[in-house]
């Protein structure tokens, strides 16, 4: 048995080291999504300066015309 047991158990049985690891996890997620979000973005900026990221709509018009080889709605103006 660790000699210091109070700090190793549960969060049901030991309230205040429970919460506080919960905090520290807590702030473990919230800094893994900024990360996230961090790099996702930098990432797509850096892309965006070689490459365009979307097509222009007459690009994405022809794409989608042959692709698919019909027109979507071609009942209505879009």
């Amino acid at each position: 048995m660790v000699d210091d047991w109070q700090h190793h158990i549960g969060f049901v049985y030991g309230i205040e080291s429970g919460v506080k690891q919960m905090g520290v996890q807590i702030a473990g997620i919230f800094f893994v999504i900024g990360l996230n979000v961090a790099m996702t973005s930098l990432i797509c900026y850096l892309s965006s300066l070689v490459i365009a990221l979307r097509l222009s709509l007459d690009e994405l018009m022809t794409v989608d015309d042959a692709i698919h080889g019909e027109k979507a709605y071609a009942w209505s103006e879009v």
